[in-house]
């Protein structure tokens, strides 16, 4: 069940298990899967939004764990263009 409280500017979720979650409201909007809130994360992060094609898994990073070091994966997703960093 979720509730909102207009006075903290949250929505409280109560879980099957009686646990309580209380999301602010600005937090909520930051991660909502309409287009327009994607398109302000995408400026905010400085990169531009890419659509999903049929040529998608070309541009998939694969590598095998064991074959490789943390420090280069994040190399490799990097230099890839799978990760961005900040300028």
């Amino acid at each position: 069940m979720a509730q909102t409280n207009s006075a903290t500017q949250e929505v409280v979720v109560t879980w099957s298990d009686e646990h309580r979650s209380a999301f602010r409201y600005g937090w909520l909007l930051a991660r909502s899967f309409r287009y327009s809130e994607q398109c302000l994360r995408a400026r905010w992060n400085g990169r531009a939004a890419k659509l999903w094609k049929s040529n998608l898994a070309d541009d998939v990073l694969n590598v095998k764990f064991d074959e490789v070091s943390e420090s280069e994966i994040l190399t490799k997703a990097v230099t890839s263009g799978v990760l961005n960093t900040p300028t």
